[in-house]
C-alpha cells in the first residue's frame, strides 16, 4: 500500500497494516502511541540540544596550509626510503621482492609528489622539484644495485 492510502485508512479508522476497521478504543490507542512517540522524540531532541549547548566541543584544528603539510609528509617518507635503499645496498640485493617493493615505492612517491598542488607557489614548487630529483636518484641507485648484482651473478 502507498503512504497516502495508509494515511487515509488511519483517518477513516482503519488499521493500515491489517486493513481491519479500528474500533474507537483501538483508534484512540493508536493515536496515543503516535503522540507518545512524538513527545519522546521531542524530549530526545531537546536533550541533545541542551548537551550541545552545555558541552564545549572543540572545533577541529585546521591543518592550515595543506600543501605545506603534504610536502613535510613526503620529506619524511623520502628519508625513510633513503634508509631502506641504503639497507638494501648494504644488505641482501639478491632479494627481488625487496627490489620490487622499493621501486614501486619510488614510483608511488613520484606520483604523490606530482599531485601536490604548487600552482603559484615558487618555494613549494622548488621543494617539490628537489624531492622529485631525490626520488629519481634513489630509483636510479636501486636499478644500478640490482643490475650490478645481476652481472656479478652470471
Amino acid at each position: 500500500m502507498s503512504g497516502s492510502t495508509d494515511l487515509v485508512k488511519l483517518s477513516t479508522n482503519y488499521d493500515p497494516k491489517t486493513d481491519e476497521p479500528l474500533d474507537g478504543e483501538k483508534f484512540r490507542e493508536a493515536l496515543k502511541k503516535e503522540e507518545d512517540l512524538k513527545a519522546f522524540l521531542d524530549k530526545l531532541l531537546d536533550k541533545f540540544k541542551y548537551l550541545l549547548e552545555k558541552i564545549d566541543i572543540p572545533k577541529p584544528v585546521s591543518s592550515g596550509d595543506i600543501t605545506k603539510v603534504q610536502l613535510e609528509d613526503m620529506t619524511q617518507k623520502i628519508e625513510v626510503l633513503k634508509d631502506e635503499v641504503a639497507s638494501f645496498k648494504n644488505g641482501n640485493p639478491k632479494d627481488d621482492s625487496v627490489y620490487r617493493r622499493l621501486t614501486e615505492t619510488c614510483v608511488k612517491f613520484s606520483i604523490q609528489l606530482d599531485r601536490i598542488n604548487v600552482i603559484g607557489r615558487d618555494k613549494e614548487r622548488d621543494d617539490r622539484k628537489k624531492m622529485l630529483i631525490e626520488v629519481d636518484k634513489l630509483s636510479t641507485e636501486l636499478v644500478q644495485i640490482h643490475e650490478q648484482h645481476k652481472n656479478t651473478k652470471h
